[in-house]
C-alpha cells in the first residue's frame, strides 16, 4: 500500500482501521470477513492494509505495516504470491474460478505459512461458486484468511454471511466526496452539490453524467436566481419549466433538495457578521424543508412549489 493509499484509508475509514489495530494487538483476526460498502468507500484499501499487516517484515502486533519493506511494496503492486484475488469473469464469479483457487490454497504458502484470498464484487458469485466455498470457510486452515468485498450484502448467500465476521463500512464524509470530485476537475460548487446528494464518489460521478440531472440542476439554478433577485417570474417558472421537468415524485423531491443545497452553498459563504442575510437564508431553508414535507404528504408538486416561490419572494 502506497503512502497515498494509507492516507486514503485513514481518512475514509478511521474507525475500522482502529478496530483492526485492536484485533491484531490481541491476535484475534478471524479467518473470514464479509466487508460491505459503496464503491470508493475504502473496502479494498482496508483489506490491503490488513494483508500488509499480516505479511510485513517490519511490523509486530502492536504496530501498523511499514508500507516500505519489499513485502509491503510487492503487496501494493499485487505481486505477492500468497495473496490471491478473485474478480468476476464477465458478469459473474464462476465455480471453476473458485475450484482453481481452492486447489492452490491446499498447498502451503510460497513465501510464508499464511495465505489471503480476496473476493471482489462477491455479490456476483454464482450459487455454485458460493456453495463451493462453504466447506472451505467452515473448516479453514488456521493460516488462511478470506475477505469477501461487496456493495450488496443482501445478494450474498445467507450461509456465507453466517460464517463470516461482518464489517459494514461507514458512508464517506461529504467533504471527502467533494474533494475527490474536485480532483477530477469538477467545479467546486458542482462538487459541493453532488456530494450532498451522494453516498459515494462513484454515485456522485454517475449523477454528474446524468442528462436529466444536469437539466434539473440548470433549471433549479435559474429558479434560485429569480428568487434571490425577488423576480416574480420565479412563480411562473414553476409552471413553465419545473412541472414538465419533474414527472416522478423522486424527481420532484430532488429538485426541492437542489434548491435547499443552493441556499446552503450561499449560507456557508456568508460572513458571521451578516446576521440579516444568515437569518433570511435560514428562514428560506426552513420553508424548503416544509415544502418537502408537504410533497411527501402527496400534495401537488405544482401547488407546493408555487406556494414555496411565493413565500420565498415575500420574505
Amino acid at each position: 500500500m502506497t503512502t497515498q493509499e494509507k492516507n486514503m484509508i485513514q481518512e475514509k475509514q478511521p474507525e475500522w482501521l482502529v478496530f483492526f489495530e485492536q484485533i491484531f494487538s490481541k491476535n484475534r483476526l478471524s479467518h473470514a470477513y464479509l466487508i460491505t460498502g459503496d464503491k470508493g468507500s475504502g473496502k479494498y484499501e482496508l483489506v490491503m492494509w490488513i494483508a500488509q499487516k499480516l505479511f510485513c517484515t517490519h511490523a509486530d502486533f502492536s504496530k501498523r505495516p511499514c508500507g516500505d519493506c519489499l513485502t509491503c511494496r510487492r503487496i501494493a503492486a499485487n505481486e505477492y504470491p500468497d495473496i490471491i484475488h478473485i474478480v468476476p469473469e464477465g458478469l459473474s464469479i464462476k465455480v471453476d474460478q473458485v475450484r482453481q483457487i481452492k486447489e492452490s490454497f491446499v498447498r502451503s504458502g510460497l513465501e510464508s505459512n499464511k495465505k489471503v484470498l480476496i473476493i471482489e464484487d462477491a455479490e456476483k458469485m454464482t450459487a455454485s461458486a458460493a456453495n463451493s466455498l462453504l466447506k472451505f470457510i467452515e473448516e479453514p486452515d488456521t493460516k488462511i484468511y478470506i475477505f469477501f468485498l461487496t456493495t450488496q450484502k443482501g445478494k450474498i448467500l445467507s450461509t456465507i454471511q453466517s460464517r463470516c465476521q461482518q464489517i459494514n463500512l461507514l458512508p464517506l464524509k461529504k467533504e471527502l466526496i467533494q474533494q475527490d470530485l474536485m480532483k477530477q476537475h469538477i467545479p467546486e460548487r458542482t462538487a459541493f452539490i453532488l456530494s450532498k446528494l451522494s453516498e459515494s464518489t462513484e454515485k456522485a460521478v454517475e449523477l454528474f453524467e446524468d442528462e436529466w440531472f444536469n437539466n434539473a440542476n440548470e433549471s433549479v439554478q435559474k429558479w434560485f436566481a429569480y428568487i434571490r433577485k425577488g423576480d416574480m417570474f420565479a412563480f411562473v417558472f414553476v409552471q413553465q419549466k419545473l412541472v414538465a421537468l419533474c414527472k416522478e415524485k423522486e424527481q420532484q423531491l430532488l429538485v426541492l433538495n437542489l434548491l435547499l443545497i443552493y441556499h446552503e452553498w450561499l449560507l456557508k459563504d456568508c460572513l458571521e457578521t451578516d446576521r440579516a442575510t444568515i437569518n433570511k437564508l435560514a428562514g428560506a431553508m426552513d420553508e424548503i424543508l416544509l415544502a418537502q414535507q408537504k410533497l411527501s404528504a402527496n400534495l401537488s408538486f405544482q401547488n407546493v412549489s408555487e406556494q414555496l416561490s411565493w413565500r420565498l419572494l415575500n420574505q
